[in-house]
């Protein structure tokens, strides 16, 4: 690449996502790990270091705004809004450390779909045309591009959260705990090597 005249060499969302499936893998599991498909952490390292090493700048597409429904972090959101939202959402009964501090809620959403219930079978585009699967499966028309800014049931929460992606619950940058944590984000990410964010 340096030979060729490149300077920079971009990598699109290293970090550690749910299945492929949803929308290229975009809801994180976890946004301080490395997606384990490109080889974890020890190699990002060793691939930082060597584009480094070249002159080379690292900058990947990274968008801090959604997490999976089954990223630890959002599952353990969805018990604390079980557990402290009985009769209303009120982040002054939360935990400091809580991440269901991260998600915009409502206590109850009518007529609001309910979360996409995506069976392992139905993890692939070819079975499920690229789109999410919701209702009990992908067959019989329950197969569709979920989408749209709504609040979707959780039955876990007993709560609604806000998603653009019905699978991937938004990050709500109008809460400090969600802009404090993407700070930690960036900044770990630089650590690991990054020069910049697209």
């Amino acid at each position: 690449l340096k030979r060729k005249g490149y300077s920079v060499v971009n990598l699109d969302w290293p970090v550690e996502a749910g299945p492929v499936v949803l929308y290229g893998g975009f809801g994180a599991k976890d946004y301080m790990r490395v997606e384990p498909s490109i080889g974890g952490e020890v190699a990002w390292r060793s691939f930082t270091a060597a584009a480094h090493k070249l002159d080379l700048k690292v900058i990947s597409w990274f968008n801090p705004s959604y997490l999976w429904t089954e990223a630890p972090a959002f599952v353990s959101a969805q018990a604390d809004a079980r557990k402290y939202f009985v009769e209303k959402v009120d982040y002054d009964l939360l935990p400091p450390t809580s991440t269901a501090r991260w998600f915009k809620w409502q206590k109850t959403c009518p007529g609001a779909p309910g979360m996409p219930v995506c069976p392992a079978w139905c993890r692939s585009e070819t079975q499920c045309g690229g789109q999410h699967c919701r209702g009990r499966g992908c067959g019989g028309g329950n197969c569709s591009l979920y989408k749209g800014d709504h609040f979707i049931h959780s039955p876990a929460a007993d709560a609604c959260y806000y998603a653009v992606f019905a699978d991937q619950p938004s990050g709500d940058w109008s809460r400090p705990e969600w802009r404090d944590y993407m700070k930690k984000v960036f900044s770990h990410w630089v650590s690991m090597g990054h020069d910049g964010f697209m």
